[in-house]
């Protein structure tokens, strides 16, 4: 899947937000609009500063990816969370989907389950 790595500001502020997204960018940056525009994201900083500064919301993308995976692209999104530049970013840990995350298994070597 193609893939983005985007980052939203608001003109004359220094606080950026990072993101990444496998859908359509403008699919992305329309979901984030909506929200913040019925004052309804989940970011409530980015929240304030939208209310605040409507006219000033801006987005760019940082990259785009051609066949990526959802795992390396959020791997690339932790990348740029941990240089510290993107204080809008609330979590400062990626969530990775539950269908990529993978589960450890303990087994004795008699082959008895020991725990996940």
């Amino acid at each position: 899947m193609d893939g983005y790595i985007y980052q939203i500001y608001f003109k004359g502020r220094n606080e950026k937000y990072v993101g990444s997204t496998l859908q359509s960018i403008n699919t992305r940056i329309k979901q984030h609009k909506y929200l913040l525009n019925h004052n309804k994201h989940d970011n409530k900083i980015m929240q304030n500063i939208y209310n605040k500064y409507k006219g000033s919301f801006y987005y760019k993308i940082l990259h785009y990816f051609e066949n990526i995976s959802n795992f390396e692209l959020r791997r690339i999104e932790q990348y740029y969370i941990d240089t510290g530049k993107f204080k809008l970013n609330i979590c400062k840990k990626v969530e990775m989907p539950q269908s990529l995350t993978k589960s450890i298994l303990q087994y004795s070597l008699s082959g008895d389950f020991i725990k996940k």
